[in-house]
């Protein structure tokens, strides 16, 4: 899970660049999303349990990109589970 997360940093940080352009307040911080992932390795859902940011639509465009990401095939059921996404200004 980590390894496909920093793959992807470079797409999460690009919305977290293009927020701070918009809101200087958005800092350091975490969002925390519930997904879910099918035996193809795609995203069948994704929901967030909590953000430090209180910025719906920085928040909206981070779910987004979740779903996006596509895990690899393993077989077995549905996977669902919990993951921080942190973030650290450059």
């Amino acid at each position: 899970m980590q390894a496909v997360f920093n793959k992807n940093q470079g797409p999460f940080y690009a919305i977290f660049n293009r927020a701070a352009r918009d809101n200087a307040d958005i800092g350091r911080g975490k969002i925390v999303v519930r997904l879910t992932i099918a035996p193809n390795g795609s995203v069948i859902s994704c929901t967030m349990i909590s953000s430090s940011y209180g910025d719906a639509e920085f928040e909206r465009k981070i779910i987004e990109r979740v779903k996006l990401i596509n895990f690899g095939a393993k077989a077995g059921p549905d996977f669902t589970m919990d993951y921080p996404i942190n973030f650290i200004p450059q």
